[in-house]
């Protein structure tokens, strides 16, 4: 019986070669894993930059020397607030890390912000951040990959300033072309027969339409923050989409491109909440592509439909 307790020699000695073996092999795969990720972190077009839960630096790939000036060596090891972050802003950030390792903390800093940093000649740089965040305690570790965006950032400084430019350039015109209109409507250059006065009438509204949205272009910092205003109002539908289809039948005839409206007598008189020029922009941009790719000879179908709730207005090319 004691005999068959005992493990056979054999039996000891394989478990013996083989136990090097496995941690051989485990660590083999450790290292390639480890290799592989120096290779994407590496060849990535963004700065990466490890930081530990105290805010130091822990890693830092050759894209972070080129865009801030410091080695690796000369990065691992140091506080990035104190390293790349403007000094007004360092307070913010040891704040920040102070309540992440708070507790009851939220973890989750996963997200992309823009911000400014400095470079080791004390030059400030616009930059993209994409913030992540893994593991829990003293061994949770943030991963920052940062992208330049100071070109972008000049980019759309001239955009902005030519949409300005042309804004102002088209104020002056266009508040002549109102005016003249208005005269005309009014009766000053003579009495205009019904089909005439319905056109005058037509450019005119046209005419006060663009006058608005080259107001709303001159504030651009509301478009680019989100905040144009919108003024729904009660306003009878069936007059808004003959108001586009009248700004665009001039472009549907030299396009060769009918015009098939469509809707239900009773749907004359149905009034919706709706902000009018922003609709009407809306059908007008429609309708102008529609016309566009509709082969010539074809017509371009816009139709109103009460589903009770809600109303839809439909435009149907053939392109």
């Amino acid at each position: 019986r004691s005999r068959q307790l005992e493990p056979p020699n054999e039996t000891l000695e394989q478990r013996a070669d083989e136990r090097p073996r496995e941690l051989a092999g485990a660590l083999a795969t450790v290292q390639q894993a480890a290799q592989r990720i120096q290779t994407i972190v590496e060849s990535a077009h963004d700065a990466f930059i490890g930081i530990d839960r105290s805010g130091v630096v822990t890693d830092w790939n050759s894209q972070a020397e080129l865009l801030l000036g410091w080695t690796r060596e000369e990065a691992v090891g140091r506080s990035l607030g104190a390293l790349v972050l403007p000094r007004r802003f360092q307070a913010g950030f040891e704040r920040a890390l102070q309540e992440y390792r708070g507790p009851g903390a939220a973890r989750d800093l996963s997200g992309r912000i823009e911000r400014t940093v400095v470079d080791r000649h004390g030059n400030e740089l616009p930059v993209e951040v994409s913030i992540g965040s893994a593991g829990q305690g003293e061994r949770g570790f943030f991963s920052l990959f940062m992208r330049d965006i100071a070109q972008r950032k000049r980019v759309d400084q001239m955009k902005n300033e030519l949409v300005a430019t042309v804004s102002h350039e088209l104020r002056t015109p266009l508040t002549s072309m109102r005016a003249s209109l208005s005269l005309l409507q009014s009766g000053a250059a003579g009495h205009l027969d019904g089909e005439a006065q319905e056109l005058v009438g037509i450019a005119h509204r046209h005419c006060e339409r663009l006058v608005r949205m080259v107001n709303d272009m001159l504030d651009i910092e509301k478009v680019a923050s989100g905040k144009v205003a919108v003024q729904p109002r009660p306003e009878r539908l069936l007059s808004v989409v003959l108001d586009a289809l009248a700004g665009i039948r001039t472009q549907a005839a030299d396009a060769g491109v009918g015009l098939a409206p469509s809707w239900a007598p009773e749907l004359s008189e149905l009034v919706v909440e709706l902000d009018r020029d922003r609709i009407t922009q809306v059908l007008l941009n429609l309708l102008s592509n529609a016309v566009k790719f509709t082969p010539r000879g074809s017509s371009v179908e816009v139709a109103i439909r009460d589903g009770g709730e809600e109303v839809r207005v439909r435009v149907a090319g053939r392109g």
